[in-house]
Parts: structure tokens; sequence; C-alpha cells
């Protein structure tokens, strides 16, 4: 007996389907779904010297999105990092560019990938969360709205930053004034699209109370800034993702960073406790060593009262020396750290030799 694949077609298709498993509405085998053409990645460069031609510069944008994909797997698959992934993983999950004639035009075709990625991972994760998996991949990196929202969010973040200085130059004030364009386009082409907006409100809540989506989620972000950044710098006089043009010039503001500015970072590995304050019982904090390196910071753990497995889980790894795995978020700035907030923690007992 065959079972007929559902064959997703738009983005609006994904997101619906996402809305009725969520709901409880349907259950399905995530195996049996595809997604159709729609999930493509496609990158345009136009100038002089792109012309059905690629150079190290944007191969390096290119990159990022091979290391997002990695770094998806990697989490979705309980790995501490990229390196345990064996030469057949990277193989599966390897991206392949197509390079269009005329101006150059770059597709990374989706669907094959994330059906590989889901083979792989689908005993590590519920059906639901996988299937959120699935659909990051095509809408996080194929999807014209992500890509939308996504650049009026940094147009956003830039306005703010530019409306703040105390002194703007000429350039500077025409380079505001590009931006809020950029916004307002944006903000039309979203209010105008089709897409239902109580689906898209339960596939972002699903993503933020579940970690590993959560960070999934912030490496798809991740990768599209080291692309844009890539693209704006490859020479190209615009560039297009998934026909949201922009002057390279203004790709450039979107992902400059104020050289005095903390940046959201990650901090994820294994780690020794040195000490636990239980002073505040509503929010730990935890001083942790990188068992890599002499490297130390102090965390907080927060709501650990509505969760008696991690602080289990904590005392007999702190009275036992045991490493463990913790998930954190922090603040950055050059090679400082601060604000480390802990997202997850996991034993390593399993993974140790008896």
């Amino acid at each position: 007996m065959t079972t007929d694949k559902l064959i997703i077609n738009s983005e609006d298709e994904a997101l619906e389907l996402l809305g009725r498993v969520l709901r409880g509405e349907e259950k399905l085998d995530i195996r049996n779904i595809e997604f159709g053409d729609w999930a493509k990645l496609k990158i345009r460069l136009t100038g002089d010297d792109f012309h059905s031609s690629i150079n190290a510069t944007v191969m390096k944008g290119l990159l990022a999105l091979q290391d997002g994909i990695y770094q998806s797997y990697a989490i979705a698959k309980d790995m501490d990092s990229t390196r345990f992934l064996t030469q057949q993983e990277r193989s599966d999950l390897e991206i392949d560019i197509e390079v269009s004639e005329g101006s150059s035009i770059l597709g990374v075709d989706l669907q094959e990938l994330g059906e590989k990625f889901i083979t792989s991972t689908v005993d590590k994760m519920p059906g639901e969360y996988i299937l959120i998996v699935f659909i990051l991949f095509g809408l996080g990196w194929a999807s014209n709205k992500a890509w939308a929202t996504y650049i009026q969010a940094k147009s956003s973040e830039k306005i703010t930053e530019l409306e703040g200085a105390v002194k703007l130059d000429e350039q500077k004030q025409n380079m505001l004034h590009q931006l809020e364009v950029l916004k307002e386009a944006n903000s039309n082409a979203l209010e105008h699209a089709k897409i239902n907006q109580e689906n898209m409100k339960l596939f972002t809540q699903a993503i933020a109370m579940n970690p590993k989506l959560k960070q999934i989620a912030e490496v798809v972000d991740d990768s599209k800034e080291t692309m844009i950044r890539a693209m704006a710098n490859s020479g190209a006089e615009t560039v297009e993702f998934q026909g949201i043009a922009l002057e390279t010039s203004v790709a450039k503001e979107l992902v400059t960073t104020p050289k005095n500015k903390w940046l959201p970072s990650r901090l994820d590995g294994v780690y020794q406790i040195i000490n636990i304050d239980y002073s505040n019982t509503e929010a730990y904090r935890i001083k942790l060593k990188d068992t890599s390196s002499d490297f130390e910071i102090t965390a907080i753990f927060e709501d650990l009262t509505s969760n008696n497995e991690n602080i289990d889980l904590l005392t007999t790894v702190a009275n036992s020396r045991l490493p463990i795995r913790v998930n954190m978020n922090v603040s950055k700035f050059g090679d400082s750290y601060k604000d480390a907030t802990i997202v997850s923690i996991a034993s390593l007992q399993e993974e140790m030799p008896d």
C-alpha cells in the first residue's frame, strides 16, 4: 500500500498545514510531505562583473547558508558542534548552487535538503516540531515574506540608530531616507500579503516555547545577515533576495554594527559548574567554566521552580563535578560577554563511557 505525498505548493499552504497540526486538527507522517517549487532561495546580483559568475565574496555568503544548515541539523540532533557531523551527513546536507544566465542569479533548492534533514532527525523531536523545522527550511531561507519581515526589522533598527545620532551628514541623511523608503515598501508588501496571521502567530509562539526551535530560528537569521553582508561587499551594484531588491550601499548599512554596541549572541557548549547561588529561588546565579578552556562566566537560570528536573540535574552535576551541556543567550562586545541567561541544560551522563 502506498501513501500519497502531501505537496505544499506555497508558504501560505505551509503555514495553514502547521496551524491545523498545532491545533490538533490534523495528524500526518512528516515523511510524506513535500515542498513545491517555491522552496528555493533566489539571489540576483547585477553589475559589470556579474554575468553568470560568482566571486569569492559571494561564495562566502553562500557558505554562511551552508553553515547555517549544518548548525540547524546539529541543534536538532543534540550535537554540541557541527564538528560532530559525519562526512555522510555533510554530503547529504550540501547545498547545490545553480547559476543562471544574464546577471548572476543564484538558486538553492531546499526541498531535498529538508527531506534529508527530516529523515535523520525524526526520532529526536516530536512530530509537530519536526514539521516546524521543515517549514523553517522553506520559510526561513526561501520565503519572500520572511525576507521582507527580516529586512523590515533591520531597517527599523538602523533607522532608530541613525535618528538617535547627534548629527547626520548629508550622506547619512540620504541613507536614512532610503531606509525609510525600504521599510515602508516591505511594510506595505507584508500588509497586502495573503497570509493567515493566526497561523503565523502559532508558528512564532511554537518557536519561542521550544529551545531547539528558537536556536534554529536564530541560526537562520544569523546566516541571513552574513549573506547580506557578503553580497553587499561583492562589488555588485544591486542585490536581490527573493525578489526584494537592495542597493548595495543600503545592504551594507543594514548589517553595519556600531563599534560600541553590545550584540545578542550565543554561548552554547559543555561546562563545569563552579558554584550555584541559591539565594534567589526564582533565578539561580550559576558560575560556569568551559571544559575546553579557562573561560568562566556567571549566568542566570530563571523559572527553575516550575521544573524540578532542572533543579535535580543541577544539584547532581554540581555535587559530582560532572560536565553539563548548557545553552545560553549573552550580549557580546568584542571578546567580552555579559547578561548571560541559560536557555536550557542537558546531562552528558549517557554519553560518558561506563
